[in-house]
């Protein structure tokens, strides 16, 4: 495998949460002071030794900084040697062990008690590197402890499993790609690679990974807003792209369409937020011929996963397409479009189901529900899709058709259906659809 999974520790491998919060707030009493929430949650990053600092600093502590992390380090220390791991989390380990996949631990915390930690639940041994507050001379968010970590694995792409605001900063600011581990469902304002809730989530993004494809998001609901477009192209790279666009119109005929692309999401409340904006396919096109443009455009699809009472499975076969010819794939599918004479809010459920009638031949009718269940990103192709489940009633089994799209559809027992046989987006829908059901 080319890449690494590096965990934070509190909070990610260690159910931590209340230790560092009793802590806190004891700490504080002993003082004779009164902490709150706000601060204690905005310490969840820097070292032990800043956090006294800052306390020492903000309450204006008469002893020593030694002395005063001496207390703070006893207090803690009685507390973190009864603490749980996060569940759910050795199985995600022992995933990436199995796969022989390089895993490392980065945290701010003091190496002789995460060692300790770790030897008494026996996971010492499961990580590779160990990088701690003791290693760097700044702690998250600064990007020092990531940076030592690329310099370990400087040819492979590093995924870090951060819970906090300042991991997340340091993980994107050292160039990793970062994976929220949000157990409380806050969501955050740092661009991230994906969002997980809990560990089984991580397991299946983990999974999802060694085929290239997996769910960066879940929500409640979901939205697409169109926004100005946040790249800028200088105009040599402008003008490179049109040569590469000029050279692939001599070879055959082709449409510069305008695409809908991702430029980011926002989770407030249960809802998920997609920014989405308007450029020319000849960008998309251009970047997947010349990696050394320094573009990144990516379309924004929708897909959906066709359902009769979890009994059966619509699933076609691919033909006239570019990506993954006469491969297996859920239907319907298919970009993203702005209607003309319209502005803002997106309506990809009516353009799925558009699709939908224009893939099966069957009518819109036939459809009963659609459940939207998450965002799918396809690393090969550079493509995220909105993944939905469609509820389809039974007298649709009766009638399909051919299009242009498939050479086949077919109905199969979704109990029994096996999903390594499907393109990689397909196969994250199927395990979104499948956790559904459960």
């Amino acid at each position: 495998m080319t890449f690494v999974f590096a965990f934070d520790f509190d909070g990610v491998i260690v159910n931590s949460h209340n230790v560092l919060r009793q802590t806190y707030f004891e700490f504080l009493e002993m003082q004779g002071r009164e902490g709150n929430e706000q601060e204690f949650l905005h310490l969840n990053g820097p070292s032990l030794k800043e956090i006294v600092g800052i306390l020492k600093e903000n309450y204006a502590l008469a002893d020593s900084t030694h002395s005063l992390f001496l207390i703070y380090r006893d207090l803690l220390w009685k507390r973190y040697m009864h603490v749980s791991l996060v569940p759910g989390i050795t199985e995600c380990l022992n995933e990436l062990r199995h796969q022989q996949i390089p895993v490392a631990l980065v945290t701010s915390a003091m190496r002789l008690e995460v060692e300790a930690v770790l030897k008494a639940a026996d996971l010492l041994r499961v990580f590779d590197v160990i990088i701690t507050g003791d290693d760097v001379a700044t702690s998250k968010p600064s990007p020092e402890i990531y940076l030592k970590l690329r310099e370990i694995f400087a040819e492979r792409s590093i995924y870090a499993v951060e819970d906090s605001e300042s991991g997340l900063q340091s993980a994107v600011a050292a160039g990793l790609r970062a994976i929220f581990f949000d157990a409380i469902g806050t969501g955050t304002q740092t661009q991230v690679f994906c969002r997980v809730e809990n560990a089984k989530r991580l397991k299946h993004v983990i999974q999802g990974l060694l085929f290239n494809a997996c769910v960066i998001e879940t929500a409640d609901s979901f939205g697409v807003q169109v926004m100005k477009s946040p790249q800028t192209l200088d105009k040599s790279t402008v003008s490179e792209i049109d040569r590469i666009w000029a050279l692939e119109l001599k070879n055959r005929p082709r449409n510069d369409d305008l695409v809908l692309y991702y430029g980011g999401r926002q989770l407030q409340d249960g809802h998920c937020l997609i920014s989405a904006y308007l450029g020319p396919y000849r960008y998309f096109f251009a970047q997947h011929l010349d990696a050394s443009l320094e573009i990144s455009f990516t379309p924004l699809a929708v897909s959906g996963l066709c359902l009769i009472d979890y009994e059966w499975v619509l699933v076609g076969q691919r033909k006239k397409v570019t990506q993954y010819p006469g491969q297996r794939e859920f239907a319907p599918s298919g970009g993203l479009s702005l209607p003309a004479g319209t502005s803002g809010e997106i309506d990809f459920v009516s353009q799925l189901i558009d699709e939908f009638e224009s893939e099966t031949g069957l009518e819109a009718r036939s459809v009963e529900s659609i459940l939207t269940l998450g965002l799918i990103h396809d690393l090969n192709h550079n493509v995220i899709d909105i993944g939905c489940q469609m509820n389809i009633n039974d007298a649709a089994r009766k009638s399909l058709m051919t299009s242009d799209e498939y050479s086949s559809l077919s109905w199969e027992n979704f109990a029994n259906f096996q999903e390594g046989q499907l393109i990689p987006t397909s196969r994250c829908l199927f395990t979104l659809a499948r956790s559904y059901s459960d």
